[in-house]
């Protein structure tokens, strides 16, 4: 029997966190066979030990890449990617872990189901290590997505994704230049069909000091996530344009805000100048409004 699902998990300096999310994959109840690649990249404290303590005693599941030297997190998820054999690949990052154990099989047999979708997300709890008894969740708003909306704003939390393999052939070169990689990866699969939401809470994605995204301050997260859309204003169809135009007008203007709310109002004022003289920036109204915003709290 062949692997139906791929289980995808990159880690790095998660030792407090990487047994509790193999056990969490181990826990899964399916009908079909699946495999875990952990892909380590060279931890400087005990997250290899832990791989392999479990590889050990789950060998037919858990499928390490063991690295001799630190690669980065971008081509340590690409290597794991190229190793996944599965028909649908499920991505579950090194510090976070899933809490229920049919989340895969609900997943397969939605997309076993749904022909026309390429992906399919599930709703989350985010806890912060900082605060454990302080959790929310994180739910979609309806049963049913497209590139469009995915073109607008990420609503897939990582660890809540399953996708079919094998839909593109290979990584473009657009997508390496990404500050973050899941974003992109969706927008790739996403146009091979649409996204549908499985209103259950499956997964806890887990906010500490040591994550790459959440401990970034807002306005950093905000120039990231423009990064990003200005990639796929470059690179994807020409007929998306329109849209994402006014995608990088709204994170513009929450830039504009972030940088306020963190009371850099000299970096505000400067961003805020700059985009209400750019010709090309849609809603320049929008902007000019943030523009007044900036002086008001300057006077």
């Amino acid at each position: 029997m062949s692997v139906k699902v791929s289980v995808l998990t990159t880690t790095y300096n998660h030792e407090q966190y990487i047994g509790q999310a193999i056990e969490s994959v181990l826990a899964q109840q399916t009908d079909f066979l699946w495999e875990q690649v952990v892909a380590e990249d060279c931890s400087t404290d005990q997250t290899r030990a832990v791989v392999t303590a479990w590889q050990r005693r789950y060998p037919d599941q858990i499928k390490p890449i063991l690295r001799e030297r630190n690669i980065g997190g971008r081509q340590n998820f690409l290597d794991a990617f190229r190793a996944c054999r599965g028909d649908y690949i499920a991505i579950l990052e090194g510090d976070d872990y899933w809490t229920s154990p049919h989340k895969l099989q609900q997943q397969v047999d939605f997309l076993d189901a749904h022909p026309d979708h390429s992906i399919c997300f599930h709703a989350v709890e985010t806890r912060d290590e900082a605060d454990p008894h302080t959790t929310k969740v994180v739910r979609a708003a309806r049963a049913r997505y497209t590139l469009e909306d995915l073109l607008e704003q990420n609503m897939i939390p990582t660890c809540s994704v399953m996708f079919r393999n094998r839909l593109f052939d290979s990584f473009p070169d657009w997508y390496l230049k990404a500050p973050a990689g899941d974003w992109p990866l969706h927008v790739l699969n996403a146009q091979h069909g649409d996204i549908g939401y499985i209103d259950q809470v499956m997964a806890v994605y887990r906010v500490h000091a040591g994550g790459v995204w959440s401990p970034k301050v807002s306005s950093d997260r905000r120039r990231q996530i423009l990064t990003i859309l200005r990639l796929f204003y470059d690179n994807l169809d020409p007929a998306y344009r329109p849209q994402i135009e006014q995608s990088l007008a709204r994170w513009h203007f929450k830039a504009v805000n972030a940088l306020l709310l963190e009371q850099d109002y000299r970096g505000a004022a400067s961003y805020a100048w700059k985009l209400a003289a750019d010709p090309d920036i849609p809603r320049r109204a929008l902007l000019k409004n943030s523009l007044w915003a900036v002086q008001a709290r300057l006077h």
